[in-house]
């Protein structure tokens, strides 16, 4: 690879802005999943009812 290429800048500033990108959207879905998580342990603490899937029979 030719570093001293003139189109050198443009490609690593793409790079760049791909990993920040990627990196951000990595973050928010662990965040989103802890205050999923968060969320039903909070509702399974208060006694929600979990939905049934059609068919499925009741104990």
């Amino acid at each position: 690879m030719d570093f001293s290429a003139p189109h050198m800048g443009f490609v690593i500033s793409s790079y760049a802005v791909t990993i920040v990108v990627l990196g951000a959207l990595a973050l928010w879905i662990f965040a989103r999943a802890r205050s999923v998580a968060k969320r039903l342990r909070q509702l399974d603490d208060e006694g929600a009812d979990r939905r049934r899937r059609s068919g499925q029979a009741t104990a």
